[in-house]
């Protein structure tokens, strides 16, 4: 059996980006728009229905249908987090696998499982059921997290 070939490590990034807001009075909804941390909105880069409702939120002219108007606007931090997965090389097509619910490394292309030639998941290289073939050779497959495959 070949060594699993890594081809990109996992990577975490983690920001915050900023949104402009602008609640009914009412309390139910609102608008918001992308901003940054003082709460300037880069108004030439909304689209044109954005830009109108904007314009309307911090003039205080807009209103709902019941004659609502928005209240003081505020700045709401958003944290986001991006996670990139590890990826392995496949070893039948040569494209890019990541690491399956399964526990293995199954190609984005080609659905091979890296290093494999069956697994509890049901894939097997045959084309066959993976999960019964284990099964017809003595193996047992153990739940993970009390999930059965």
């Amino acid at each position: 059996m070949s060594q699993i070939q890594i081809i990109r490590e996992r990577s975490v990034e983690e920001g915050v980006s900023y949104d402009l807001c602008f609640d009914w009075s009412d309390g139910h909804g609102g608008f918001a728009f992308p901003c940054d941390q003082t709460g300037h909105v880069d108004v030439a880069s909304l689209c044109d229905a954005a830009q109108d409702n904007y314009r309307k939120c911090a003039s205080g002219q807009m209103r709902d249908g019941y004659g609502h108007g928005t209240g003081v606007p505020y700045v709401r931090p958003m944290p986001w987090r991006h996670v990139t997965p590890a990826a392995a090389r496949c070893d039948a097509c040569g494209g890019e696998a990541t690491m399956s619910r399964c526990g293995a490394w199954v190609c984005d292309t080609c659905e091979n499982h890296v290093g494999l030639a069956r697994c509890f998941c049901g894939w097997s290289a045959s084309g066959g059921n993976g999960y019964e073939e284990l099964l017809d050779m003595g193996e047992t497959p153990e739940s993970i997290d009390g999930e059965d495959y």
